[in-house]
């Protein structure tokens, strides 16, 4: 991938039909045993070439169709996957798999301010307890020490799973509303002030999911860092057709841990910048800010934190989250 090898194995990109029917909870829980009844779609398929890719389109579960398009665009370091669904399975979780080889101790998964390690080896009674993940649209497996390994973006999906270097991403969960579960009595339908549901299943019907998979190296530069592309992939440029403006921040160099997330203006001559590291590293970055512009720390609440930056070096610690207010002079 992108001139790098990735120690996929047998499977990879294959989607998992699991039958849910959990013990309690049944909108919140999945069970462990769920988990053990998985059925590979492994049925007939139907291969189109498309302008960059191709097309998949296979039976899934019992009454279900799923397309995936496989895209790979010039100069691009991702595979794009598109999944396109018509879904009638209720009482069903559906994964998409990426068997690997890269058998590190511990999986990482995005957060909404960085990222968290997870055990991916059933060494400890807590660590098989964690047969399913929260992640925050993107998750990694690796060797030790993180230097080679496969990371898996997504536009909307929150739920991984990761033995023994096969990772799956949780698509969608079909149990029943609340309400309409074993639990009714504690919440009768009929007094919800919500129009009661064309079905009671959750998320049936068509779906269109986006994903993308790359090589994941620690250290790759800034816009190869997971966390970048699950905002850069899957978000429309905003167009801009007025006058030309000069900006008073034009990127970071060196700490490629230390990723922007977003700004917000303070009036005409000040704006905050935040910054969140999202790999545990510790280091310094170089900012490149525009002639008369000065940078200084400030906490959460906006409160100023010592005297300004000297210079435009910022230093960070792991898993840090760094305001800067950005001053003209």
């Amino acid at each position: 991938m992108d001139g790098r090898a990735v120690e996929l194995a047998a499977g990879a990109g294959e989607l998992v039909v699991y039958p849910e029917q959990s013990a309690n909870f049944g909108p919140w829980d999945i069970d462990r045993h769920a988990l053990s009844l998985g059925q590979p779609a492994r049925g007939p398929v139907k291969i189109t070439a498309e302008k960059n890719g191709l097309a998949v389109t296979r039976r899934v579960g019992d009454a279900s169709t799923a397309t995936l398009h496989y895209s790979l665009e010039p100069g691009a370091s991702v595979l794009r996957i598109t999944v396109e669904l018509d879904w009638h399975e209720p009482d069903t979780m559906l994964k998409l798999h990426f068997p690997t080889h890269y058998r590190g101790r511990e999986v990482r998964c995005g957060t909404p301010f960085g990222s968290v390690l997870r055990p991916q080896l059933a060494t400890t009674r807590e660590a098989e307890a964690m047969w399913e993940w929260p992640m925050s649209r993107w998750a990694t497996v690796s060797s030790e020490g993180e230097r080679s390994g496969l990371f898996v973006v997504t536009e909307a999906k929150y739920g991984v799973s990761c033995r023994d270097g096969n990772l799956g991403v949780t698509l969608l969960r079909t149990p029943r509303h609340v309400g309409y579960e074993e639990h009714a009595k504690a919440y009768p339908a009929h007094l919800s002030r919500l129009p009661r549901p064309a079905t009671v299943f959750t998320d049936l019907g068509r779906h269109t999911i986006e994903l993308a998979v790359g090589h994941y190296e620690l250290t790759a530069p800034r816009a190869e860092q997971p966390a970048v592309q699950a905002d850069n992939l899957f978000t429309v440029p905003v167009a801009y057709r007025g006058r030309p403006l000069a900006s008073a921040f034009g990127g970071i160099e060196d700490g490629e841990t230390l990723i922007p997330h977003w700004a917000r203006p303070e009036g005409r001559d000040q704006w905050v910048l935040r910054l969140h590291e999202v790999s545990g590293q510790r280091g310094a970055a170089q900012l490149k800010l525009a002639a008369g512009w000065r940078a200084q720390k400030v906490n959460l609440l906006g409160e100023p934190m010592g005297a300004p930056l000297r210079g435009k070096t910022v230093t960070f610690a792991p898993y840090e989250i760094i305001s800067l207010r950005l001053t003209r002079k």
